[in-house]
């Protein structure tokens, strides 16, 4: 069971997962020695799983080393959470600066048409004056 919540772990451990908190907290370097440590305890845990039936020690050990796994996942699914939600955040910045420019040349093409309509009124009026 624990050999199973290590591999999950690792598969999370991805190189996209290094990338990410490198660029995003400056956290590459942990992230990889994370890495190391749980492909380390992930060859020591289908020994340790096997003999846990015959010594209670081993089995009290797997369920502290599980729980760490486990907290080990949950942080890597928070580092996930927070990449996700900078990406929207970055996303909705690049929205707004669109949707800023849009109204900015909106509102200048309003205005060179009513610039335009302007001139017009006034060419008449000097024309029929």
């Amino acid at each position: 069971m624990a050999f199973a919540v290590a591999e999950t772990v690792l598969k999370k451990l991805g190189p996209l997962a290094v990338e990410q908190a490198g660029l995003l907290w400056g956290l590459s370097s942990e992230v990889l020695k994370l890495k190391s440590t749980v492909t380390s305890i992930r060859a020591v845990l289908l020994d340790a799983e096997e003999q846990s039936g015959l010594n209670n020690q081993i089995q009290v050990w797997l369920q502290e080393l599980k729980q760490v796994l486990y907290d080990a996942d949950d942080l890597l699914d928070d580092f996930n959470t927070e990449a996700l939600l900078r990406q929207q955040h970055d996303k909705v910045d690049i929205n707004e600066k669109v949707t800023s420019l849009l109204i900015f040349v909106s509102l200048y093409q309003a205005r060179c048409t009513l610039n335009h309509r302007l001139y017009s009124i006034l060419l008449d009026s000097h024309t029929h004056a």
